[in-house]
């Protein structure tokens, strides 16, 4: 089910709270993936057939203000989890997804959008996490508690250019919060040019920087990419 209700008490100024539960069922993968070997540093891999699914209880209450070209945002948004599913190593580098029996979130987010003049605009945004194992009391896997994002962007008639920051908090890889997953700063930037109502060419350059990292230990993301992209309508 989902519940939700919103109030003005003024036309800039919104409150909203919402409640609803939430359900997923395990992959095809996640029951049945099979047995691989990928050697003594990166383990083994397999599904497991006796994963539930997941169930959620999640309340959001958020504020929102808007003044002139600026809006403000602020959200706080708590869920209680049972049965989440996660690879984890139970031991021996034996990697299976696995439910945990009770997790709690606790996800608190702050944005603010600016329309400045003459086409150029930018949203940013701070989240702080906090995803917790009730069991065990450790951090759940690959969820950064900090993340800070910067859209610029800049619109001129046919033309359209824009970047995007991201700074994700370092995290841990595994269950038991022994293996560390460094932070990083990705930086990615696009353009776009209408050359008529039927022609259009973009390009596109993720992680400009050559960033080295990684969302998963021992599996490096992608480097410096480039996309081109043409558009025909007719």
């Amino acid at each position: 089910y989902s519940l939700s209700t919103q109030w003005f008490p003024f036309s800039q100024l919104s409150l909203t709270a919402a409640i609803n539960t939430g359900f997923k069922a395990p992959s095809f993968n996640d029951l049945y993936f099979p047995f691989v070997d990928y050697g003594p540093i990166f383990g083994t891999y397999q599904g497991n057939e006796n994963l539930t699914p997941e169930k959620s209880l999640n309340r959001r209450f958020e504020v929102q203000y808007i003044k002139g070209q600026s809006s403000y945002k602020a959200s706080y948004q708590l869920s209680h989890i049972e049965d989440l599913i996660q690879y984890q190593d139970i031991g021996g580098n034996e990697n299976i997804p696995v439910n945990v029996n009770q997790a709690l979130l606790r996800n608190t987010l702050v944005s603010w959008d600016y329309d400045w003049s003459d086409g150029f605009s930018s949203q940013a945004s701070y989240e702080w996490s906090h995803a917790v194992n009730l069991k065990s009391h450790n951090k759940l896997q690959r969820q950064s508690p900090r993340v800070a994002k910067l859209n610029l962007n800049y619109i001129k008639n046919q033309y359209s250019t824009g970047s995007n920051i991201r700074y994700l908090s370092e995290s841990y890889d595994d269950a038991s919060n022994n293996n560390v997953l460094a932070a990083y700063t990705l930086i990615d930037a696009y353009g776009d040019l209408t050359i008529n109502e039927n022609v259009s060419v973009g390009v596109r350059v993720n992680n400009v920087t050559n960033k080295e990292y990684q969302t998963a230990k021992g599996y490096p993301a992608q480097e410096r990419t480039y996309l081109v992209n043409g558009t025909f309508t007719f």
